[in-house]
């Protein structure tokens, strides 16, 4: 053969190569999106199932049939449930009174309330600014941000849509996040027996931090904690609390009322709730999503949210 023909051969072989390394490539991408899509897919199904049986679990423990007719931190909703579907697979689900917070949606679905909201938000961030350990300049400006918010028209129909701000994930979701005393749920009134200090601060400026502790301590146990409770079974109990009414007696001997935060206040509590979230947290594979969902009373779920990060 001569040395041309040889070259072109060695040419085309080269060009066969080069086609059949190419082609080889093409079919290697090809099979590792396909096998990241099916391993995805396979993931998003995992997640769905884990939260699907996370919200069933939830239902159960709302709907379940209690003796006590009031909503308190000693009743068996206070508890995280961890569980399995598979090996890999876990979740757990930990369930929240959402009417023992502030509801900060009302302030735009109900404008005539949004000036008693904003000033509710403010004394509750006030209470935090003094209680929490971030500083009082960061708390207010916390309060800005919820402030502009619900400032818009634009309905509020979860926390998450607070990211509009610029507040992140972690101070609105995380376990000393916000979401421990905003909601965008519930009738507005707050549950006078699962409400933490914050919240119980943003009903009326008149209930100073001694009131506050009164009525904590009324309550007994650590805010959350499971175990026994004295409750409030009506909102009039809050008249137990000293110093909820004051009464001077006059001259002619009859007793007369100085001060009742009970009239300022009762029409902004209850005992019950008529709102109730689940905190999901799915984990498969090694990788975590964390969900909310959200029920009323009967268990009826109103509405399931993935909080993306």
């Amino acid at each position: 053969m001569r040395r041309q023909d040889r070259g072109v051969a060695l040419v085309l072989v080269l060009g066969a190569v080069v086609l059949l390394t190419l082609l080889a490539v093409e079919l290697a991408s090809t099979a590792s999106v396909s096998w990241l899509r099916m391993t995805r897919t396979a993931r998003d199904a995992a997640f769905r199932r884990l939260v699907d049986s996370a919200s069933e679990v939830a239902r159960g423990l709302i709907a379940e049939p209690e003796p006590v007719f009031v909503t308190h931190w000693g009743q068996k909703w206070n508890c995280e449930i961890l569980f399995s579907l598979r090996p890999g697979e876990g979740a757990s689900v930990r369930l929240e009174d959402e009417s023992g917070k502030l509801n900060i949606a009302q302030a735009i679905s109900h404008p005539a309330q949004s000036v008693a909201i904003a000033e509710a938000v403010v004394r509750l961030f006030s209470y935090l600014a003094r209680h929490e350990g971030r500083g009082e300049s960061f708390w207010r400006a916390v309060a800005r941000r919820v402030l502009d918010r619900i400032s818009y028209r634009d309905p509020l129909l979860t926390l998450d849509g607070l990211r509009e701000t610029g507040l992140d994930s972690e101070l609105l979701f995380g376990p000393n996040g916000v979401s421990r005393y905003l909601t965008c749920f519930g009738d507005g009134r707050i549950n006078l027996n699962t409400a933490p200090r914050p919240v119980l601060a943003s009903l009326d400026s008149d209930l100073d931090d001694e009131m506050i502790e009164r009525i904590a301590h009324y309550r007994g146990k650590g805010e959350g904690e499971s175990g026994s409770y004295k409750v409030f079974q009506t909102p009039e109990d809050l008249i137990l609390v000293e110093g909820i009414v004051n009464r001077s007696v006059g001259a002619d001997g009859q007793a007369r009322t100085k001060r009742s935060l009970l009239e300022k206040v009762q029409g902004l509590v209850t005992v019950r709730s008529d709102c109730w979230g689940a905190r999901i947290a799915a984990t498969t594979e090694g990788r975590s999503r964390l969900a909310w969902a959200f029920f009323l009373p009967d268990g009826t779920r109103l509405t399931l949210e993935e909080l993306l990060p």
